[in-house]
């Protein structure tokens, strides 16, 4: 499940790192969530997303933080097509209204959640195999 929660957390960072680079394409991904069937196409993969890190949250570096962010995802995921097209497309206007700089910040907070999942589901030291390997008598050559 980790590995999983690694590639919600690199899909996160690069939609920030997207929003850095290009605000305007910031913009026109938010229209096609507020359109069908980008919203329920969005509203699926947040379920998915959320799923994946509240599931690895328990053995992760920040069980707290990513239930957390996982938990947003799933309640997003179910409030969005609830509020239906007419809702989500004031919340469009008013993104793609906001000013590239402004962008940038939501993009930059996106990234920096993203990279945070990848360090919480990283591997342990000890997981990885990278400890301190001690020399035992059978390991020693004569």
């Amino acid at each position: 499940m980790k590995a999983l929660a690694r590639i919600v957390g690199i899909v996160i960072a690069a939609l920030g790192l997207l929003g850095l680079i290009s605000p305007s394409s910031y913009v026109r991904l938010g229209w096609f969530w507020a359109q069908s069937p980008g919203l329920y196409i969005a509203a699926v993969l947040q379920l998915i997303m959320g799923l994946v890190l509240l599931r690895a949250a328990p053995s992760s570096r920040s069980p707290v933080g990513l239930g957390i962010v996982g938990a947003f995802a799933i309640g997003e995921a179910v409030l969005a097509p609830l509020l239906g097209f007419g809702k989500t497309q004031v919340v469009a206007k008013w993104w793609a209204a906001l000013t590239p700089g402004v962008l940038r910040l939501w993009a930059l907070v996106g990234l920096a959640i993203g990279v945070l999942i990848v360090l919480a589901v990283a591997p342990r030291r000890d997981e990885r195999g990278g400890g301190r390997h001690v020399m035992r008598r059978a390991d020693a050559t004569t």
